[in-house]
């Protein structure tokens, strides 16, 4: 898995890519547990988000399985809890219309059938852009810093591996 501050890099490049750039979003590896303390429930990732302010706090799950053992799993976790961002005005909305349902069974029967409807939605958001733009976009960060750790274990050759001959 790429370096926390790798992460924060590609984050910049793509606040720009899906124009959320004002948004001040900060990133955190977590374990399991922390996962769990937070969302009460294992998952890969997960953004908390403060609209007003445009702030947000983007957690991925160092111990999820489907993060340790599938190549890539973490940016597909990572655009995943962007679009959350993208999509951000359009939930709120969403939540804020439950107020004009009358009947308590149905609000809650509504808040749990959009709620699920919302994450398939950036789910397959997230898909499509993994695979419209894929992660080699940001090989010149993480191949660069596979070089500079090896050029600081001594090892020689890193210049033609940065050069990519």
């Amino acid at each position: 898995m790429p370096t926390k501050e790798q992460i924060e890099q590609i984050i910049k490049e793509l606040q720009r890519i899906l124009r959320i750039q004002d948004w001040d979003i900060n990133f955190k590896y977590v374990t399991e547990a922390e996962a769990r303390d937070i969302y009460g429930e294992d998952c890969s990732g997960g953004n908390l988000r403060k609209r007003h302010s445009e702030e947000s706090y983007i957690i991925i799950n160092q111990d999820n399985d489907k993060v340790k053992n599938m190549p890539n799993y973490w940016y597909h976790t990572l655009v995943h809890e962007l679009y959350h961002i993208v999509t951000d005005s359009f939930i709120y909305v969403v939540d804020d219309s439950r107020q004009f349902i009358p009947d308590e069974k149905a609000r809650k029967e509504w808040k749990e059938t959009t709620n699920v409807k919302y994450e398939e939605l950036v789910n397959k958001l997230a898909k499509g852009f993994v695979n419209a733009y894929p992660i080699s976009n940001f090989d010149h960060i993480l191949n660069h810093a596979a070089a500079l750790e090896l050029q600081m274990a001594g090892m020689t050759g890193t210049t033609s591996i940065m050069k990519g001959e």
